[in-house]
């Protein structure tokens, strides 16, 4: 094993760490606000980028974690939001999609 090949594994290492790093991070802040925002474009990033440097298998290991965390969130987030109309509108959402 050449030097190069160690730096690029601990590179590849490095950037899954720091994405699922990132994507829990965007699971908590999801977590803590609730439904009001919608966050979940936000994963994308660190899925696209684990998959580009690091590979389809780490991609869809990433894609597995992202929607465990936003499964968590949404059954134990906080259900309340800021204001009433949001609230209204999550529920006409959500009744189109049953």
């Amino acid at each position: 094993m050449s030097a190069s090949n160690g730096f690029k594994n601990n590179f590849r290492a490095s950037i899954v760490a720091i994405c699922f790093a990132l994507a829990l991070a965007i699971g908590v802040i999801r977590y803590l606000t609730g439904p009001e925002w919608a966050l979940s474009d936000l994963y994308l990033f660190p899925i696209i980028l684990v998959t580009w440097k690091a590979g389809i298998g780490a991609g869809i290991l990433m894609i597995d974690a992202a929607d465990a965390q936003m499964y968590f969130a949404k059954q134990n987030g906080k259900n309340r939001t800021r204001y009433k109309v949001i609230a209204e509108e999550n529920k006409s959402y959500s009744s189109h999609n049953k």
